[in-house]
């Protein structure tokens, strides 16, 4: 059994990635062996709780410790458990608000006084912060692109109501790779932790055909150990 991460402690929504690499079945093979992994937070509203596998990923939504329990059963029939505990701190990000229609003079802290450009986000980067894209609208990342180095507890999602944002990038190019979302994690700097990238769509405008619209756009993961980066 492997832990989940190296800290066992996070900001909620927190997600952690569990495998059975040190783990001893006893008899037989790993291959016939069967995985069950329980992340502890059983409720009507959380989904896969329960996961059956070698591997496996779960997020943590609600405060809390939480017991993680992996049992094995390998083909004799024997069965082990083995258990341990994450710690999910309550969510203390601070709001940034985003919107087509915002004023970069805005501090963006209120739906009402959004920011609007990528380089306005990029000033306002920082640790335990929440940039929120209002849903609806098209949100030009066509010029910079957005770059997340060595921030913790920081989410790109959504606010409002309707369909998801679209992130517009620059017009297709075959030629070119393109990146919206950088982030990245450098030896020599400091780390970047528990991101999470969620409700957004990723668009080029006018693409060639319909596939190569998703082809040409990225986010690009550099560097090594970024933690907890979570895209859904």
């Amino acid at each position: 059994y492997s832990e989940p991460n190296p800290t066992m402690t996070g900001m909620s929504p927190y997600a952690v990635h569990v495998d059975a690499l040190n783990s001893l079945v006893g008899g037989g093979s790993e291959l016939t062996a069967r995985y069950l992994w329980s992340f502890g937070d059983a409720t009507e509203e959380t989904k896969y709780n329960v996961l059956e596998g070698w591997g496996g990923a779960h997020i943590y939504h609600a405060p809390g410790t939480y017991t993680i329990t992996l049992e094995i059963t390998n083909e004799l029939g024997a069965t082990e458990s083995t258990t341990t505990s994450v710690n999910i701190l309550p969510d203390t990000r601070q709001n940034i608000y985003i919107s087509a229609t915002g004023n970069d003079v805005n501090d963006g802290l209120t739906e009402g006084t959004p920011i609007r450009s990528v380089t306005r986000i990029q000033e306002l980067m920082g640790n335990n912060r929440a940039f929120l894209f209002s849903r609806g609208e098209t949100h030009d990342f066509s010029a910079v692109q957005l770059t997340v180095e060595g921030v913790e507890n920081v989410i790109l999602g959504a606010y409002g109501v309707g369909a998801k944002p679209i992130i517009m990038g620059p017009a297709y190019d075959p030629s070119a790779q393109l990146t919206l979302i950088s982030v990245i994690n450098l030896p020599s700097g400091q780390p970047t932790r528990n991101l999470t990238i969620r409700d957004l769509q990723f668009r080029t405008p006018s693409p060639a055909s319909s596939s190569e619209e998703f082809n040409h756009v990225a986010i690009q993961l550099q560097g090594r150990d970024i933690i907890n980066t979570t895209i859904n």
